[in-house]
């Protein structure tokens, strides 16, 4: 089961998380035991531009109790050779570690080894993990593997460093877009050239006081990634502020691909964050998703953003931006109108009739180079902890049942 925190309620879990790291635990990874349970992790295919930003080695999902050691490896192959064969990186790729690196407290080199390192883990620390980047002039397609297994306090570092070198050969879960666990995944550089090739198109229509209507969200996916969708005001009206609301909420995202999972958010179109979000596999999709108004809705104009991503940080994912209008009660706001002009959404629905369908297209003209984040995902599992994965750190802490995770990159397909 997956539950979908609204706005507020994810500002509140962020200062709860950073509030419980002085007294709670972490967790994360491998084919290990810490506490008496079992350790999971799910690490993420990364996907870099060449000569921009870089990717966290670190798990984008984990469960279970732990303080120890955590061993990652990178190679030029997929990481099943006992022999270490392949052990390394590819030309003009780069993996740093150390204190004066951001992100990568409490990670080394493993003394003795070639592209092996480790990353110490305790309850009350941010853990820290590898981070890897790749130049310029990095062919595209180029292609590392990587891979981590935990190691609990007093286990053995040795045969942690001979089990992270056949990592690749351990189970996943049962074959889909994006498994859930797994503790090998692979760092693939792709040129702007290459994400380009995705694009992304907008199907719109107007939405009328009481009423409900369909849009739509099409998408040339390339390779793998992520359609997240995010409302704003349009220019010339006043900006929205997390706490006001307009009557406006998202319902029934949806697509038929085969492996494509989709979620909305049923929060009102003011939310910062991305209401609707889905994880494509290669290939062509169309998503739908409805907006309900409610009977009190003033006029607007907003702004629909569809963006694809592809890459695990920077810019240049490509996608869209359309206009389409709220028919309300009210006036329609100004830059000189103040919050007041703006109708708190009430208790009562208005339920969806049949909903009109899309009639004005907007289609991509160039990357987005908008870098938010997706929104937050709450997993229920047997952790004890709470975990809040930032900007592609971790956040840990806390003696909760359910695992937070701000989904900072969907799992793409090992090769």
């Amino acid at each position: 089961m997956r539950i979908r925190l609204t706005a507020v309620a994810r500002h509140l879990a962020v200062v709860a998380a950073i509030t419980a790291l002085a007294a709670g635990g972490i967790v994360t990874t491998g084919a290990a035991w810490a506490g008496g349970q079992p350790v999971t992790l799910r690490l993420d295919d990364v996907v870099l531009k060449p000569g921009e930003g870089q990717g966290s080695l670190g798990p984008m999902a984990t469960q279970g109790d732990f303080d120890g050691t955590m061993v990652y490896a990178v190679s030029t192959r997929p990481l099943t050779d006992p022999a270490g064969a392949g052990l390394g990186l590819p030309a003009g790729m780069k993996v740093t570690v150390g204190a004066d690196v951001f992100g990568t407290a409490g990670c080394s080199v493993a003394p003795g080894t070639t592209a092996i390192y480790l990353c110490t883990v305790s309850p009350n620390a941010v853990p820290g993990s590898p981070q890897i980047s790749a130049a310029a002039d990095v062919p595209d397609g180029t292609t590392a593997y990587y891979g981590a297994v935990f190691v609990p306090k007093g286990g053995s570092i040795d045969e942690a460093l001979t089990e992270v070198r056949t990592i690749g050969t351990a189970p996943v879960s049962a074959p889909r877009a994006y498994p859930s666990y797994r503790n090998a995944a692979r760092v693939v550089v792709e040129s702007p050239e290459h994400v380009a090739r995705n694009t992304v198109r907008l199907s719109i229509a107007d939405l009328s006081a009481s009423n409900a209507v369909t849009q739509q969200v099409r998408v040339h996916a390339v390779d793998p990634g992520q359609v997240e969708l995010l409302f704003k005001s349009s220019a010339g009206q006043p900006a929205w502020s997390p706490d006001q609301q307009i009557g406006v909420r998202v319902t029934n995202a949806t697509t038929t691909t085969p492996g494509a999972t989709c979620d909305d958010e049923p929060a009102d179109l003011t939310s910062p964050t991305p209401l609707v979000w889905c994880d494509l596999p290669a290939g062509d999709s169309t998503i739908s998703y409805t907006l309900v108004a409610q009977p009190q809705v003033v006029s607007w104009k907003v702004d629909v953003n569809a963006q694809y991503r592809v890459y695990t940080s920077g810019q240049g994912n490509p996608g869209a931006t359309a206009t389409f209008s709220i028919n309300g009660t009210g006036p329609a706001p100004s830059t000189a109108s103040t919050g007041s002009s703006t109708v708190a959404a009430p208790s009562a629905e208005a339920a969806p009739p049949s909903a009109t369908t899309p009639s004005a297209e907007a289609t991509a003209s160039g990357a987005n180079t908008s870098s938010a984040r997706p929104a937050a995902t709450v997993n229920r599992g047997t952790s004890q902890a709470l975990l809040l994965t930032v900007a592609g750190g971790v956040l840990l802490g806390g003696t909760a049942t359910a695992l937070l995770a701000v989904r900072r990159r969907r799992t793409r397909g090992s090769s």
